[in-house]
């Protein structure tokens, strides 16, 4: 992997989101990995700001992009100290003030994956936007953590499997997570399994289900991962443009905001 985006969210999860890249890094062995603290800029999502308003959330966005850029510093002497081959990734920092649909497209498609945390209820409009900035603006995969995830990643996997371009994506992009894990496939009715992108992934087990509303699809996709146990589940991600999915619900917006454990997607 050349390339990876980490768009950093709350500080007081940056212990678990550093130790979550680092497994990944391992794993994917990127060349680079930019961190990303996407400051808001004033009257983004916001009306009617004061000057001194503006001036106090240009002080709070840049005290929470400096903790993170000290907590990132700290992880990368750590990093380079465990490194006993002499290779390691380059690590970047980026703090820019900017909507996130200018610059989340000009960065996430220069990059090979992008990892940032999933939504939650409490999200602003600015971090809203984030994910839905990557998620259609990119055209590349995701792979979204959960608020202080503390589990392992990547060894107990469940592919969703939808006949849809963007599961086709989804799972072509997520072949090198495979490698020595264990595979658990989810199949939607009679929809027929990608031998061709998938011709080498040997799968613990199978279960075919009749994956119907987008709630109860997103219900299922959930509860078999319980089932077995899943430490990442993969998926296509909205099959419909972004305006549709903003207006009628869909499985992936289920998963999303309902998931306690990471999704990996594509658009």
């Amino acid at each position: 992997m050349r390339r990876c985006l980490v768009i950093v969210g709350r500080p007081e999860n940056a212990e678990e989101m550093l130790n979550f890249v680092s497994g990944i890094a391992a794993r994917l062995q990127p060349d680079c990995i930019d961190f990303m603290a996407l400051r808001e800029p004033p009257g983004d999502g916001l009306s009617l700001l004061t000057e001194s308003s503006t001036v106090l959330l240009r002080e709070d966005q840049a005290d929470w992009a400096e903790a993170w850029h000290a907590r990132v510093n700290l992880w990368r002497q750590n990093l380079y100290q465990a490194v006993t081959d002499g290779i390691f990734p380059e690590i970047n920092w980026l703090a820019p003030e900017a909507k996130a649909d200018v610059i989340i497209p000009v960065f996430g498609r220069d990059a090979d994956l992008l990892i940032l945390n999933l939504p939650q209820e409490r999200d602003t409009e600015h971090q809203k936007q984030i994910l839905r900035s990557a998620v259609f603006e990119t055209g590349r995969p995701l792979l979204l953590v959960p608020d202080g995830w503390r589990g392992s990643c990547c060894d107990n996997i469940m592919l969703s499997w939808k006949q849809s371009d963007c599961a086709r994506r989804a799972f072509e992009a997520s072949r090198p997570l495979l490698a020595g894990a264990a595979v658990h496939v989810l199949v939607n009715g009679e929809d027929p399994w990608p031998y061709d992108i998938m011709p080498e992934v040997n799968v613990t087990d199978v279960r075919v289900v009749r994956l119907s509303s987008p709630t109860a699809a997103g219900a299922t996709i959930l509860g078999e991962a319980r089932r077995w146990q899943a430490d990442l589940i993969v998926m296509g991600g909205y099959k419909h443009a972004a305006l549709h999915n903003r207006l009628v619900s869909s499985t992936t917006g289920y998963v999303l905001h309902n998931s306690v454990l990471p999704v990996f997607l594509q658009h």
